[in-house]
């Protein structure tokens, strides 16, 4: 058995870690001793954990499983996936785990955690005012660390499929209540005293158009037809990843007229460049909507005078306007990459217009 080092990192701190690596039946394997590598840990190492290995190994029973944490195992769990994935998706999956799947979860064996523990993880965070979608993003993620486990044999059930549900209801009204559209009179303010030039075209391409912010930022001038007056959404970028659009919402968005002279403006700007429409001053795409936000946006909007919202919702300002103007809800839904109209309903149904003041009128022909 060789003894290797293998680097381990975090956000505060790398560690260098003992494995071992030896052939066994023609296989090659690697196991980590979990020890820190230094000269007393080497010494343990050679002198009594090695030596162990291979009485087990000689006995036959050093590959009989251990049950791991849901820490351990999600790091084969991520591996399984990674193939099915993409990038973007991992690294936003790691997030999702680390954040408020580890802490609950993450130093539990596989094999203790019941559905019931499922259901008060999510209705603390529900306490929490969490969004019941982000919660069933979170319960996703779990669930296939599960799903995998049982792949791999270690359990029989998937504890998430016996967790209590979100009511769809809640779901709703949740979803809907944290949509704050701007007005007019904001966006026009906006974009009168919006300083930097191509800050605010770049507003104005999230309001006009409804595209997410990482849409935005992975827009590139091929992607823009002044002629034919179409943008084609076709990637996204994400924490310096470019992707596929969210949800693969590939889809054709209609350039309407009060856009036109800020993207003129703005292909002004960086068409030199050939490439991403906003380029930071590096002459690159940005890395994420993020830098936007922290940059210019906060600033933005107060010196606007302009209650503060997430950037975000310009989108839902792009899709609330237009349903509110009466335009047809099938037809924004397509814009803005839904995947079905019943998720824009969902979102927006508060924004239909109300009736008429002649509403069934056309029933009367038969009346009494």
């Amino acid at each position: 058995m060789r003894l290797f080092t293998k680097i381990k990192k975090n956000k505060t701190e790398t560690k260098k870690i003992l494995y071992v690596d030896f052939f066994f039946q023609n296989r090659r394997h690697r196991k980590s001793l979990k020890l820190d590598d230094n000269s007393r840990n080497r010494v343990i190492a050679q002198s009594k954990i090695i030596p162990e290995m291979l009485v087990k190994l000689h006995q036959g029973v050093f590959f009989k499983k251990e049950m791991p944490t849901v820490d351990e195992f999600k790091e084969i769990s991520f591996e399984i996936q990674s193939s099915n994935r993409s990038e973007l998706t991992q690294k936003d999956y790691r997030s999702k785990y680390n954040k408020n799947l580890k802490p609950y979860f993450g130093d539990k064996f596989l094999n203790e955690i019941k559905g019931i523990d499922i259901s008060f993880w999510q209705n603390e965070l529900l306490e929490l005012d969490y969004d019941p979608k982000t919660i069933r993003s979170y319960r996703g993620v779990l669930s296939t660390i599960f799903d995998d486990a049982i792949k791999a044999e270690f359990i029989e059930k998937n504890p998430v499929r016996l967790a209590s549900k979100i009511s769809t209801r809640r779901r709703i009204n949740n979803s809907t209540r944290k949509i704050s559209p701007f007005s007019l009179d904001e966006i026009k303010k906006l974009l009168q005293t919006t300083e930097n030039e191509q800050m605010k075209n770049l507003y104005a391409l999230l309001f006009f158009t409804g595209m997410r912010g990482g849409e935005a930022m992975g827009l590139q001038w091929r992607h823009v037809n002044f002629i034919n007056k179409k943008i084609d959404v076709e990637q996204q970028i994400g924490r310096g990843i470019l992707g596929p659009p969210k949800w693969e919402s590939y889809r054709t968005i209609e350039i309407i007229d009060a856009l036109i002279p800020y993207l003129q403006s703005q292909f002004e700007l960086t068409s030199d460049f050939n490439s991403y429409v906003f380029l930071n001053k590096q002459n690159s795409h940005y890395w994420d909507i993020s830098k936007i936000r922290e940059q210019y946006w906060k600033k933005d909007l107060k010196k606007a005078m302009i209650a503060y919202r997430n950037i975000h919702q310009t989108r839902h300002t792009f899709c609330s306007t237009l349903i509110s103007a009466g335009e047809d809800i099938n037809y924004v839904s397509k814009l803005a990459g839904h995947s079905t109209t019943k998720t824009t309903l969902e979102k927006y149904s508060k924004f239909i217009p109300n009736k008429k003041d002649d509403f069934g009128k056309i029933f009367k022909e038969i009346s009494l």
